[in-house]
């Protein structure tokens, strides 16, 4: 996915927060900077190849370890420009932000190493393109609907539900024609 749609995601995962969805919230900003975060790794393109960065991109920067360091600084940062705020439950919705980017890339084909250092493998579902407009559409009535009602919110998270569980549903049946195709 591209960096504006994570951005785009983080914003919505943060209506389950419990607090509006604004760039005056913390939680909100901190939600949108931490989806957008994992794709620091892009700074090895700038200074080596193209080759360079694609071995390492979604390696490390969207492990859990560097995850909480980036919620971490991320909270840190957001510290200087708003006031008086919960430290933990702005570094917790930045940290879920963080993750959710993760959590998205892990859904398409290319995968991401979630548990980097501890093992080289990437998880991947290969369940979502890298762009999805059905998962944009939800997040984009997550941000702008500004009553934020546990019914609604039970109602976007059905539809979320529905659409991974279509996507599975699809790849069985690829696969399984695939496999009809072959034999």
């Amino acid at each position: 996915m591209d960096p504006v749609t994570h951005g785009v995601i983080g914003l919505a995962v943060s209506a389950f927060s419990g607090d509006p969805v604004s760039l005056s919230n913390p939680v909100s900003v901190g939600c949108a900077i931490g989806a957008m975060s994992p794709d620091i790794d892009v700074v090895v393109r700038v200074i080596w190849d193209d080759y360079v960065y694609l071995k390492h991109h979604r390696g490390f920067s969207h492990s859990i370890p560097s995850l909480l360091g980036l919620a971490g600084l991320i909270t840190l940062g957001l510290s200087q420009f708003y006031g008086n705020f919960d430290f933990s439950n702005v570094f917790l919705w930045t940290f879920i932000g963080a993750f959710s980017h993760t959590f998205f890339d892990i859904l398409n084909s290319y995968g991401a190493k979630l548990f980097s250092p501890f093992t080289e493998r990437k998880l991947r579902a290969n369940l979502l393109m890298l762009y999805d407009p059905v998962i944009s559409i939800l997040s984009l009535l997550l941000i702008f609907n500004k009553n934020n009602s546990p019914l609604f919110l039970t109602s976007i998270s059905i539809a979320f539900f529905w659409v991974f569980r279509s996507s599975i549903s699809n790849e069985k049946k690829s696969t399984k024609d695939c496999k009809a195709a072959l034999s």
